[in-house]
């Protein structure tokens, strides 16, 4: 009798423990991790608290990222989901985890200038909603059980980046001063295509210093077309800007600058008091709207 009760408790006791580790989460909810700060706003309003949620890039630049902190290196291991994006965004997370991997661009077309192609599809509301779809298949899937709970959260998103883009073609599209947008860098391809607006980038796609040829075609550029502002990646040097304001100053022709946010990093504290995608999309249409409409 003694024997069957001991012999019960260890099945009991087994059991138990495989049941304990089968869970990410000793809450119950899901463990997600998204690469940087984009996917990490799709998956904060698909998810909601249904999930613990980590942007592991957090307030970094993600291009130049290095995993190496315990905690992000820990929840990864142990997530039910790891959201990237590829395109040489976020290349660190290849091979983490690779059954809980997913790469959210799944569908989504690129744009590809002078046969490079350009990895900033986050900044096209459209492509962002594509993202945002694949992100609730994928949690849905893993949680089925709460499946409307998300299919009804992606429909909030959806709305909200329906009214941001309606906000833009309202403000934009077909109503500038100039359709030309100088940039510090090559980021903003989608969203000025998407606005009937033409960019011209001191550094290029891939982010590349500029030579001296180039900042002499931007010169030459701004002059030509009157431009009155150089907008500034949010992560950027000024320095390339303060060397292209120096030279106009030489011709007689003075430039201010303002900022724009390609919305590569975010913390999670930020996104949760209102810094989220749609919030800094409205600033950087502020922004565009003071100088171009």
């Amino acid at each position: 009798m003694r024997k069957s009760i001991l012999k019960l408790s260890s099945v009991l006791g087994i059991t138990t423990l495989m049941l304990f580790s089968c869970s990410s989460n000793s809450n119950g909810k899901l463990k997600i991790a998204a690469t940087f700060a984009p996917i990490y706003d799709y998956v904060a309003r698909i998810a909601g608290d249904k999930a613990e949620i980590m942007n592991v890039v957090g307030d970094n630049e993600p291009h130049e990222f290095s995993l190496n902190d315990a905690r992000s290196m820990g929840f990864i291991e142990k997530a039910d989901l790891l959201f990237a994006y590829g395109h040489n965004i976020d290349q660190w997370a290849d091979g983490l985890n690779q059954s809980a991997y997913r790469n959210v661009t799944e569908g989504v077309r690129f744009k590809v200038d002078d046969g490079v192609e350009d990895p900033h599809a986050w900044l096209s509301i459209e492509c962002a909603k594509s993202m945002a779809r694949n992100v609730a298949r994928a949690i849905s899937d893993k949680d089925p059980a709460n499946k409307e709970y998300y299919e009804k959260n992606l429909e909030s998103l959806l709305e909200s980046y329906d009214g941001l883009d309606a906000k833009y073609k309202e403000t934009l599209l077909g109503k500038t001063t100039s359709p030309y947008i100088v940039t510090s860098h090559e980021a903003f391809g989608y969203l000025a295509s998407d606005y009937g607006l033409t960019q011209v980038g001191v550094n290029d796609i891939a982010d590349h210093e500029p030579t001296s040829a180039r900042i002499s075609q931007v010169v030459d550029f701004i002059e030509e077309h009157e431009v009155k502002c150089i907008f500034l990646e949010e992560l950027d040097s000024a320095g390339n800007i303060e060397t292209v304001k120096s030279e106009l100053s030489k011709r007689g022709y003075e430039i201010e600058y303002d900022v724009l946010s390609a919305y590569e990093c975010a913390t999670e504290s930020k996104w949760k008091n209102g810094e989220d995608f749609v919030s800094v999309m409205e600033e950087n249409l502020k922004v565009l709207a003071k100088w171009i409409a």
